[in-house]
């Protein structure tokens, strides 16, 4: 079944509210963060829905599509609960290396950077598929020289 974009946008609006009540500005900003990710996953949703408008329903139901979750953990474990329909594992660890580089520039931004924080992707029987790590989507380096 189709994801549905009510789902991402309640959940955008659950993380919306639960920045406001944050210990800490960097935690606002990733939880604002995940919300426009959620509205974007909404938006993504809703266009495709309409691409596939007149195509047949039995086609369009044919074909399984995996589910992926993202666990975020940083200064605090954020569980996803909802996972995004993704091809392959490959795909889903791609999405993870985006988020995770979003998310650590998030923190360059409030002035530090951990890391060990990372992103756990798991399937949907449960099986985590991989595990994307701060470090591994940055470089840092002293200079720009050779």
């Amino acid at each position: 079944m189709p994801d549905d974009p009510k789902r991402f946008r309640d959940r955008a609006k659950e993380c919306r509210a639960l920045a406001k009540s944050a210990r800490s500005q960097e935690d606002a900003a990733l939880l604002k963060q995940i919300a426009e990710q959620m509205d974007e996953e909404a938006r993504l949703i809703e266009s495709q829905s309409r691409r596939l408008k007149g195509t047949s329903r039995s086609i369009e139901h044919s074909t399984f599509v995996p589910r992926f979750y993202f666990h975020l953990f940083n200064d605090m474990e954020c569980r996803d609960e909802e996972g995004a329909e993704l091809p392959n594992a490959a795909v889903a660890l791609q999405r993870a290396s985006v988020l995770a580089r979003e998310m650590a520039a998030e923190s360059v931004k409030q002035g530090h950077l951990v890391l060990d924080h990372r992103i756990d992707v798991s399937d949907d029987r449960g099986a985590q598929v991989g595990t994307v790590h701060f470090r591994d989507v940055v470089v840092i380096k002293e200079s720009d020289r050779a």
